[in-house]
């Protein structure tokens, strides 16, 4: 089974997919060397370290997470490992690294050409990989730095392998098996999805058969228990971490407020609060389709029921996830691509059946194709200025700038008010730790031991303007103030000698 480049049939739609390729690939490379790539900085900080170190799980840091350095691993570092050594074999420009993100995750779309193709015929499958990029969220996440893009690659390659498992047990149960431990500890939300998925569709195509059943039943096990064991080494090596920034552990004490619990499943207050459910929808319906039009198409196909449920199947485990992981799926834009898969396959079969009402009307096929084309175009350019693609947020590195300026690679510093992941210490180039506030020099033993540990430059960060403004702007939050650096500035900081003070940014020696 293999996918012709252009096949005589699909000719259009393949030369519509190579295309829109090549501007994902324009438009990644184009933003990093503008100096405004994608990425997040606590994925591209550590393939940067790396390229210092080794290529190591000891050496898998999160720049600035904790005062030591101590290994802070989330998810198996596969990407900023791949990442790490395209930097070292070809320089660190971080362009390399949104290369590097686009092709591990355009890899993808073999699988997911294949089980669309087997259950919806291969018309359904090339539109299934239009409408699946030309989603601004698939669009920006697939060449962004970072991990979700892989994640999501591996889990369609996942639900593939399942798909195989049903017609083959035996000779698909180690590649399942090996998949989906992968994606279990790349995004183990994404698993899940996945693996209810590939239940519901089991007992639908084969019913309750003992053998597929328990070969099913063994993948998630064994992938499970490998997740398990894998949390159980990470926590080990983040337990003796000092002053960490979040203790990502399960069972962590609070940080800033909130229990990693929270910030994994919420609780019953906010599950069951529609409005956290309707934003999340509103966002998906603006990045994710981009249009309305697309949306009918979406619907439309749901509600049939002559359509085939494996694409069905998807979303409800999706949404069923959803019910589990409720605040890291509704709060985050990247976790709302467990819901992309399915929706370009239903938008795909939605317009196969429109294609064959009109053609067999007199309309012709090449205009269909054209004008199809043409919405999902237009459809995902609303995608991308939902996503903010072409705003660019230039306060950051004007803020390193002057961080750098004003520091010596010698010093080490602590940043309040910085990014999650070390964002101004990986553009400045300089050591420190990343802190909620100022609190621990409050306390006279923790004070000692950051002095002793090194830190003597205090770095406060106003919010930036920008992502104010873009918080304003969304309903009930009009009237949110942007957080100033001199509001962390306490009576005992006061009267540390000061390097370089403004609005938007104060650095202060550590006595």
């Amino acid at each position: 089974m293999s996918i012709k480049l252009f096949p005589s049939k699909n000719r259009d739609l393949a030369t519509i997919l190579v295309l829109l390729i090549g501007f994902m690939f324009l438009f990644h490379v184009a933003t990093a060397l503008r100096g405004h790539g994608r990425y997040r900085d606590q994925h591209i900080g550590t393939a940067l370290h790396y390229t210092t170190t080794h290529f190591d799980l000891k050496d898998t840091i999160i720049v600035g997470f904790n005062a030591t350095d101590t290994p802070t691993i989330q998810e198996l570092p596969v990407w900023q490992m791949a990442a790490g050594l395209v930097f070292k074999c070809f320089g660190s420009w971080w362009g390399w690294a949104n290369i590097v993100s686009l092709i591990l995750f355009l890899n993808c779309l073999y699988p997911l050409f294949h089980i669309v193709r087997q259950f919806y015929g291969e018309r359904a499958a090339w539109w299934s990989l239009i409408f699946f990029l030309s989603q601004g969220l698939i669009f920006l996440f697939a060449g962004e730095a970072g991990t979700d893009g892989f994640s999501l690659s591996v889990s369609i390659w996942f639900w593939f392998a399942c798909c195989r498992l049903l017609e083959n047990p035996v000779k698909w149960f180690v590649p399942a098996v090996a998949l989906g431990a992968l994606a279990a500890v790349s995004k183990l939300p994404f698993f899940m999805t996945v693996g209810l998925a590939s239940f519901f569709l089991l007992l639908k195509v084969r019913g309750f058969k003992l053998r597929d059943l328990v070969a099913l039943a063994g993948v998630g096990l064994v992938s499970g228990s490998l997740f398990l064991l894998w949390t159980h080494y990470t926590d080990a090596m983040q337990a003796n971490a000092v002053f960490p920034f979040v203790d990502l552990r399960l069972n962590s004490a609070p940080t800033d407020g909130m229990t990693m619990q929270f910030w994994y499943f919420g609780d019953w207050h906010y599950r069951l609060n529609p409005a956290n459910w309707l934003k999340a929808a509103w966002r998906f319906a603006n990045v994710g389709f981009g249009s309305f039009t697309l949306i009918v198409l979406f619907v439309a196909a749901l509600a049939s029921r002559r359509t085939h449920p494996a694409a069905k199947f998807f979303l409800v485990g999706g949404i069923l996830t959803t019910l589990v992981f409720t605040h890291i799926i509704l709060h985050h834009y990247n976790y709302l691509m467990l819901f992309s898969p399915a929706a370009a396959i239903l938008c795909a079969v939605a317009l196969v059946g429109v294609e064959n009402f009109l053609s067999t009307h007199g309309v012709n096929l090449r205009l269909i194709t054209a004008t199809t084309a043409a919405v999902v175009l237009l459809a995902l350019f609303q995608g991308l200025i939902g996503m903010r693609a072409f705003s660019f947020d230039r306060f950051p590195a004007a803020i390193t700038a002057v961080i750098r300026n004003q520091t010596t690679a010698q010093d080490r510093l602590i940043i309040i008010n910085g990014g999650w992941g070390g964002d101004e210490l990986i553009r400045s180039g300089r050591k420190g730790l990343s802190m909620w506030n100022t609190d621990a020099f409050a306390d006279a033993d923790k004070y000692a031991q950051l002095k002793k540990l090194g830190f003597d430059k205090l770095v406060i960060i106003s919010e930036s303007p920008y992502q104010n403004a873009i918080q304003v702007v969304n309903p009930g939050e009009t009237e949110t103030p942007r957080i100033m650096a001199k509001s962390y500035v306490t009576p005992l900081v006061e009267k540390w000698p000061t390097v370089y003070a403004t609005d938007d940014l104060i650095i202060k020696d550590i006595p």
